[in-house]
């Protein structure tokens, strides 16, 4: 494993190899890199995928997070309803899948006290990686609804 960190000691970069036996070498199993603003809010996170014919790493996904100045005062209770849209697993450890959405629906992601920390668009059986997030309890905005996540 590889890691890098930033001044603030904020990962910067988190590379993985493991031993392929059949080819007999080394080959990349996960490659991470994050870059923060100025209050070490997470800005961009790029999820990269070994490509073991051309033995480099390839951009597989890449989100930018965007926060809201905003301060909140209170939060409003979110109240279990009969929803049709499941977020799954949940708990969530890495990441989660949404049913019932449509192509390019927008998702947001905030914490407790309200702070944006994902924003992007997805498609159907996307997967959502929240892996980087804090253990706590988050709530996902999507299509108009708000379903509670917990990240373990």
């Amino acid at each position: 494993m590889e890691s890098e960190y930033d001044v603030n000691n904020n990962c910067t970069l988190f590379v993985r190899y493991d031993w392929n036996w059949n080819r007999n070498r080394w080959e990349g199993t996960a490659k991470y890199e994050f870059e923060y603003d100025a209050n070490n809010n997470e800005t961009l996170f790029v999820d990269y995928a070994w490509r073991s014919v051309a033995y480099a790493w390839e951009a597989y996904s890449i989100t930018h997070y965007y926060y809201s100045p905003r301060t909140v005062n209170s939060i409003s209770p979110v109240y279990d309803k009969q929803s049709n849209v499941t977020v799954f697993p949940n708990p969530v450890s890495e990441s989660f899948r949404i049913s019932a959405i449509a192509e390019n629906t927008p998702l947001r992601i905030t914490d407790i006290t309200g702070k944006i920390v994902l924003q992007q668009t997805i498609i159907p059986d996307e997967i959502v990686n929240i892996a980087h997030f804090q253990k706590g309890i988050y709530f996902v905005n999507i299509q108009g609804e708000t379903v509670k996540i917990i990240k373990q």
